[in-house]
């Protein structure tokens, strides 16, 4: 700032500094507003599936769990750039979920249950954690009742079962592992991608900051 009087300097330091606040301001807020977003996306939707009398008592649940998500996210204030993101990918897909309800009655029914199920852990997890609180889930693999390691982990939210994607996500290291998780229904497998796999159910999240996982093996 050669040149520069001292009070253009101090001003331009204020400003770039006023700058970078904002911009992380906006990056905090931008995800507050992608969540705000999603949960009236996810209201909507519900209240379309709601006219549908056999889906009417999950949808009803449902309803109830986003209307206090909506509530809770009016006072919430994220510490960082990427706080809620876990959450909201995760009401995005329950979200996709019902927007692609199979067309039988039986299978479409299974999916809201499903969803319906999922977002009662979510909102059970954050009511006693707090609305972005994420879970350290920490997952161990056996086989005939012995440990064994080295195994990949990969899992995907319940949802996804009956269509799965193709390259599901996996744990960052081989087993014994762990990872902070979004609280939610998930399913969970080990081994490499040529084994057939064991796979469990298991709900993460309940109210605690750590989840246990025992995966069997072949």
């Amino acid at each position: 700032m050669a040149g520069k009087s001292p009070l253009i300097q101090v001003t331009l330091v204020a400003l770039a500094a006023g700058s970078l606040c904002g911009a992380r301001l906006a990056a905090q807020v931008g995800e507050k507003e992608r969540l705000e977003k999603t949960l009236a996306e996810f209201s909507r939707e519900l209240v379309t599936l709601e006219q549908s009398p056999s889906l009417a008592p999950s949808v009803h649940q449902a309803k109830q769990r986003i209307q206090w998500f909506e509530g809770k996210l009016a006072s919430w204030s994220p510490a960082s750039a990427d706080e809620g993101r876990p959450l909201r990918e995760g009401l995005e897909i329950d979200l996709q979920a019902l927007r692609q309800l199979p067309a039988d009655p039986d299978a479409a029914l299974g999916v809201v249950a499903e969803v319906e199920a999922d977002l009662a852990v979510k909102a059970a997890h954050c009511k006693q954690a707090g609305l972005s609180a994420l879970v350290t889930t920490k997952v161990r693999t056996f086989r005939t009742g012995q440990e064994v390691t080295g195994l990949e982990v990969f899992y995907i939210q319940k949802v996804l079962e009956p269509k799965p994607p193709a390259n599901p996500p996996r744990f960052p290291a081989l087993s014994a592992t762990e990872q902070k998780l979004a609280p939610g229904r998930y399913v969970f497998w080990a081994g490499t991608p040529a084994d057939t796999p064991v796979k469990s159910t298991i709900a993460v999240g309940n109210g605690e900051p750590e989840t246990r996982i025992e995966l069997l093996v072949r």
